[in-house]
């Protein structure tokens, strides 16, 4: 992709998303004319793991009473890579007696990225 001659989007499609006490569980597309997926990589795009914790921020904090500082990460784990047009499912939990967000991304029925993120 040129970047010139592109329209960019910067989130993913929210496609359902379902909130249950201090639970969220959405499903999302990854449209192609993503901006992280540009330059990431030229011949196999791949969404960044940097832009995925920023997405996990984004819809926790729209949809979960998170509280605090960002202090740090936890039981971070990449297995496989996100590309365009996956569609998957993200589970959000915020601990709030444990200052935590847990997070689980989800193709059909494999975890492809999970952890957990501290807060003050």
């Amino acid at each position: 992709m040129n970047a010139q001659n592109q329209e960019f989007t910067r989130v993913p499609q929210l496609l359902s998303c379902a909130v249950q006490g201090h639970e969220a569980r959405l499903t999302l597309r990854l449209p192609a004319n993503l901006i992280h997926f540009e330059g990431h990589f030229p011949e196999v795009p791949i969404l960044p793991g940097v832009a995925q914790l920023a997405f996990v921020m984004k819809y926790a904090l729209e949809h979960l009473a998170v509280e605090g500082d960002f202090l740090g990460l936890t039981q971070l784990k990449f297995h496989t890579p996100l590309r365009p047009l996956d569609e998957m499912d993200l589970h959000l939990q915020w601990q709030p007696e444990k200052r935590q967000l847990r997070f689980s991304y989800r193709l059909k029925d494999r975890t492809v990225s999970s952890g957990a993120l501290r807060f003050s």
